[in-house]
């Protein structure tokens, strides 16, 4: 292995100035520097990152812990991220904890030990206390917690209130009267935002609640099946006409078992989802949704983070940011104003008995 000494001598230069060239801490355009970088690429030279990164206190990586990879809103979430990263030249360790919190744990642990330069967060359950706080190092976190913020914590934030609120209004004024809500795991803070909104927005409206089409489960297809095909069977006074799904992947499981009930969509039941994931728009699919800005989320996660990282080199004084993103509306083809097509079936049967 070609070390800077062995460089510092073909060079014929002194250790110190391979050392300064090699890590950038010489102006730009100094001759000494080119000359230095141009041997040691000639002699197949390759940094060592874990040694510099004790004398820097920076190894140019990052990481990522998010509870779900297979879930196309992480993904999404995850992509730009990686993206900002690879632009500012730094690698990506990604996290993948289950919603498991003791594994979630582990995996800030495991991060700390690498001497990452900095950590973005997607906590699997609500954060009561401060112990993601305790590593020193920079550190973004999506979503709210209930703990009183650190100092130097930065958050990315989602309306999920006013998500919530956007569906069931939506569902509300087409005309559906029996809402039922597919909801997420009890301990997801987004779930328990939105299904605070669908009985807010309820009761502001005078429809009486019914809890027994209230469900919590997973963010997976399965789920939304499984509860959907138990929906299904019961009897037509007690059936609801929409449903309101806590991410699209329930909302795809639930029109599967509608379609196998012989229901029609949007006709007989109505379904909105959140999220707005790529297949949500296929032309087999065009399902409505509130869209939630998973690509802003990164950007704005690694903005922030980037700025924490920046300071702490610095060891300036550390800011915690708030950064709260809204939700979309957007109207596709699972969901229809019932009145006003009953309307146009009554008119359009009235001419076929005319005729």
């Amino acid at each position: 292995m070609i070390t800077i000494k062995d460089i510092a001598k073909t060079a014929g230069v002194s250790y110190a100035s391979v050392s300064r060239a090699l890590n950038n801490q010489m102006s730009e355009g100094n001759p000494a520097k080119e000359y230095i970088q141009r041997i040691a690429k000639e002699m197949g030279y390759e940094k060592n990152t874990l040694a510099s990164g004790l004398v820097t206190r920076k190894t140019n990586t990052i990481g990522f812990v998010l509870p779900d990879l297979s879930n196309p809103f992480f993904t999404n979430i995850l992509s730009s991220i990686n993206r900002i990263a690879d632009m500012n030249g730094y690698l990506l360790l990604i996290c993948n904890t289950g919603w498991d919190r003791e594994k979630e744990k582990k995996e800030l642990k495991a991060l700390s030990e690498k001497r990452v330069d900095g950590i973005l967060l997607y906590p699997s359950v609500d954060i009561y206390d401060d112990q993601f706080y305790n590593s020193g190092i920079p550190m973004v976190i999506f979503g709210k917690t209930i703990s009183k913020r650190a100092s130097g914590t930065s958050f990315v934030e989602v309306d999920n209130g006013q998500g919530g609120k956007l569906a069931v209004n939506h569902m509300i004024q087409c005309g559906y009267k029996q809402l039922a809500f597919l909801g997420g795991p009890c301990y997801s803070s987004s779930n328990a935002a939105r299904l605070e909104s669908f009985c807010e927005v309820q009761e502001a409206a005078g429809i009486e609640l019914c809890t027994d089409l209230i469900s919590e489960e997973s963010y997976t297809i399965i789920s939304g099946y499984e509860r959907t095909k138990n929906l299904m069977k019961l009897p037509k006074s007690h059936r609801p006409d929409g449903l309101v799904c806590a991410d699209d992947l329930i909302a795809l499981g639930a029109m599967q078992a509608i379609s196998e009930a012989g229901f029609s969509i949007p006709e007989d039941i109505g379904i909105i989802g959140f999220d707005d994931v790529a297949y949500a728009s296929l032309p087999q699919i065009q399902l409505t949704t509130v869209k939630i800005p998973c690509s802003e989320m990164g950007e704005a996660g690694m903005q922030l983070l980037m700025l924490s990282m920046d300071s702490m080199q610095k060891k300036s004084s550390k800011t915690g940011r708030i950064i709260t993103l809204n939700t979309k509306l957007i109207v596709r083809q699972t969901t229809r104003n019932v009145t006003l097509a009953k309307s146009a079936d009554c008119e359009s049967a009235q001419k076929e008995n005319g005729k």
